[in-house]
């Protein structure tokens, strides 16, 4: 649905009166449908980019902390590299990274959705 979204966005670009009917399988896309997915690939990319930078920055290689990030977020297994990979674990990070990576996960496993959601001020009023 994203892509067809992006690409859609490209042709309107140079065809702006084309009309075109977005659809996944048999069912069309509407509106709604197209930017939640659009919202939610947003904050998944951005939550693994704003970690890996964090990472980075709190000293882990640059593969190391992409590893880290896409461990974390995504529940996808031991991660890459030396320090994290196959034949190593987490025992040797900081605590600071073990913080960031448990908050990490808590947010990949409650879904990004609902935590971000909880963070706004508004939702407590």
């Amino acid at each position: 649905i994203a892509f067809q979204v992006v690409i859609d966005s490209l042709v309107k670009s140079f065809r702006p009166n084309q009309v075109r009917i977005l659809r996944y399988g048999d069912r069309k896309i509407d509106e709604r449908l197209a930017t939640s997915v659009m919202v939610f690939s947003f904050l998944y990319a951005g939550t693994f980019i704003f970690f890996a930078v964090i990472y980075s920055v709190l000293g882990l290689d640059f593969e190391t902390g992409v590893s880290a990030s896409a461990t974390a977020l995504a529940n996808v297994g031991p991660g890459v590299g030396g320090i994290i990979g196959p034949a190593g674990n987490f025992a040797s990070l900081s605590n600071a990274i073990k913080w960031m990576l448990c908050w990490e996960m808590i947010v990949g496993r409650l879904e990004l959705m609902s935590v971000y959601v909880i963070l706004i001020p508004a939702f407590w009023r």
